[in-house]
């Protein structure tokens, strides 16, 4: 993953632009696509496109057309870690009933559209398992 993501990232300084294709794909879709997602996102916030294309094998490319150029925006709001926040997070689903714990995860407020599968993890987890979470409008989420 790390390895397309610093390909697309450097791609926009090519000349005549490129073509990523990913071998290792399952339905049209990398193991790491959640990944290769927040990078293509990053990059079209700065002013370069990488366009996703599907071939008739069912392999993904991504097609970085020449002369794109990176332009910063005004302001960028990087999406928090949400595999680092879900250890906190777990803490109060194994302590003592009454232990709550709070952590700031702007990208899970109403609306949003977290890429990262862990992003899930307070829903689809914590809360099947009993916990109380609360949601914050300012992206506070406290997990009792």
């Amino acid at each position: 993953m790390l390895l397309v993501s610093s390909l697309a990232r450097g791609g926009e300084a090519a000349k005549e632009g490129f073509t990523l294709l990913l071998e290792d794909t399952h339905g049209g879709k990398a193991v790491s696509q959640p990944y290769i997602d927040m990078t293509c996102r990053v990059m079209e916030a700065f002013g370069v496109k990488a366009l996703p294309l599907t071939d008739a094998q069912g392999r993904l490319s991504y097609k970085v057309a020449a002369g794109q150029k990176l332009v910063a925006p005004n302001s960028y709001i990087v999406e928090a870690d949400a595999s680092a926040a879900s250890y906190p997070l777990a803490i109060a689903a194994a302590t003592e009933s009454g232990s709550e714990v709070t952590v700031n995860l702007p990208y899970q407020s109403p609306g949003s559209q977290p890429l990262q599968g862990d992003s899930l993890f307070v829903s689809r987890i914590l809360r099947p398992m009993g916990c109380k979470i609360e949601r914050s409008k300012d992206g506070w989420t406290t997990v009792t």
